[in-house]
């Protein structure tokens, strides 16, 4: 299921937007930052080489750049935030600005 799909699913079963809309869209959007990719399919590809210790081959040239662990954290939390279910995507105030946080630490 594509992005722009996946996003149409959610409203199309639950019927209302929702801030854990926003958070699946937040999600890919810094999975398209993150690999310069489109967003159709692009969980699956992540995902994929996520299972297969392969992130970084698929990771933007520029994203490349950072340390592998916060582009690696990066990464997981977007996935998180891609979830199908609403119920198991993070709550962007604190998980979100976690990771974040982190980030900023290490620049």
């Amino acid at each position: 299921m594509s992005a722009n799909e996946g996003i149409k699913y959610v409203i199309i079963v639950t019927r209302e937007l929702t801030t854990k809309c926003d958070v699946y869209s937040f999600g890919i959007i810094v999975l398209q930052l993150l690999t310069k990719r489109s967003a159709v399919g692009i969980t699956k590809d992540v995902q994929r080489a996520n299972s297969a210790g392969t992130l970084e081959a698929i990771l933007d040239p520029l994203a490349r750049k950072w340390p592998y662990m916060l582009a690696a954290e990066l990464t997981h939390l977007a996935l998180r935030c891609c979830e199908m279910s609403r119920r198991n995507r993070p709550d962007l105030r604190s998980d979100a600005w976690t990771v974040v946080q982190s980030i900023e630490a290490s620049c």
